[in-house]
Formats: structure tokens, C-alpha cells, sequence
């Protein structure tokens, strides 16, 4: 046994999410561009728990990912980091424009495709960031299409973007309870890892830590 205590470990992976952050933060660049194809998608994690008076209270927030096929490059926020007003405030069920738009616009380049899920926000959101726009209907059972995309035959889809989902799910599940003011540091650290995971995380931290 080492002797090392509890306090010491979440501090030191305390400074090790502060790190991360900058890092991404720093290294992050806009996905896409002409020719390309990005694939955009939300989702929410949080969990029920138990509230004041046994009534059922809802925990959870929303999340957008961007990913860019290809590289799998992935840009994730949380929705209340992409607000642009001060009284703006996330309604949960279908998304807003409002909403969907700040992330396109800020981290894609305009002339490359967007390929979505059927919600409406999506349409004007694409067209604000410069994307063409194509789309499948999950409502009605699609969740793939051959179509023109950039010009030339592709499969239109929204397919690669769950794969980071499913991996944040479990990723995040693991944690068994996060505040919620720390919620965007471990976002940041899953984007980190997903950027580089044909990286050793050890050696890039060590990398970081000598620039310092």
C-alpha cells in the first residue's frame, strides 16, 4: 500500500480535469469544411433520485455533440454553456433553434454537410453554420439513406455520433454521482480522451505538466 489518502487522489485528478481542460480547450479547432461531413446530435444524463417529501424530483442536463466522420474528431457542451443570454434557460422535449445553433455555428466551417435526426431545429441551425443538410426520420423507423451528400453518393445517417453517446453513458455511469458545478470539467475530460484515444493520457499529461 502506498498510504495515499482520499483527499490527495481528488485533488490530484481535480488538477488532473483542470489540465485537461486547458489543454482541449487550447488544441480545440473547428471540424468540417468543404467536402466533409459532421453529424450532430443531443442527449440528456442525470438520473431520477428521491425529493423533498418522497415526490420524485429530475436531475439531469442536456448535452450536443458534434463529431466529424473520418476522423471521429468530437466536439461536446453542455447546453447551458452554449446559451448566449442571460435568461435563456433550456426547456426540456424537443430542441429550440435557439438551443441547436451555437454549437454549429461557433465549432464547424461552413461548405462541408450536416447530417441529423429529423428534428426541425436542425434545418436552420445547418443553414446558420454554411452546412447542407441532410437528414433521417427515427419517427418513422429510417435511421439510414443512400443520398448526394458534398455531390456524390453517400449514406445519410446520424450513426457515428452514438458511438461517443453510448461510451459517455457507461463512461459517466461509472462515476456514481457528479456535482453538476464539476458536470463540464468531466465533459472536457471525455472529449480529451476521445480526441486522443490512440494516445497514452499518462505521457500527454506528463507533456502538459513540462509546459507549465
Amino acid at each position: 500500500m502506498l498510504g495515499v489518502g482520499e483527499q490527495f487522489m481528488n485533488e490530484w485528478y481535480s488538477l488532473f480535469r483542470m489540465i485537461i481542460w486547458y489543454a482541449e480547450e487550447r488544441d480545440r479547432k473547428k471540424l468540417g469544411g468543404p467536402g466533409t461531413v459532421v453529424e450532430m446530435d443531443c442527449a440528456e444524463t442525470g438520473r431520477f433520485r428521491k425529493g423533498i417529501h418522497g415526490h420524485k424530483s429530475f436531475i439531469r442536463e442536456d448535452l450536443m455533440a458534434i463529431i466529424e466522420r473520418g476522423s471521429s474528431r468530437l466536439v461536446m457542451e453542455l447546453f447551458d454553456t452554449l446559451k448566449d443570454q442571460d435568461d435563456w434557460c433550456r426547456r426540456f422535449g424537443p430542441e429550440k433553434i435557439l438551443e441547436v445553433t451555437p454549437l454549429p455555428t461557433q465549432w464547424t466551417t461552413p461548405g462541408g454537410a450536416l447530417c441529423t435526426d429529423g428534428c426541425k431545429a436542425y434545418v436552420k441551425a445547418a443553414k446558420a453554420a454554411g452546412l447542407e443538410h441532410h437528414y433521417v426520420d427515427h419517427s418513422r423507423g429510417e435511421y439510414s439513406r443512400k443520398g448526394k451528400i458534398n455531390g456524390k453518393m453517400d449514406v445519410v445517417h446520424s450513426n457515428t455520433v452514438d458511438g461517443p453517446w453510448a461510451h459517455w453513458k457507461n463512461w459517466y455511469r461509472a462515476k456514481r454521482g457528479v456535482r453538476q458545478t464539476y458536470l463540464n470539467q468531466y465533459v472536457w475530460e471525455f472529449v480529451w480522451r476521445w480526441n486522443n484515444k490512440h494516445e497514452c493520457p499518462f505521457h500527454l499529461l506528463l507533456a502538459e505538466l513540462r509546459q507549465k
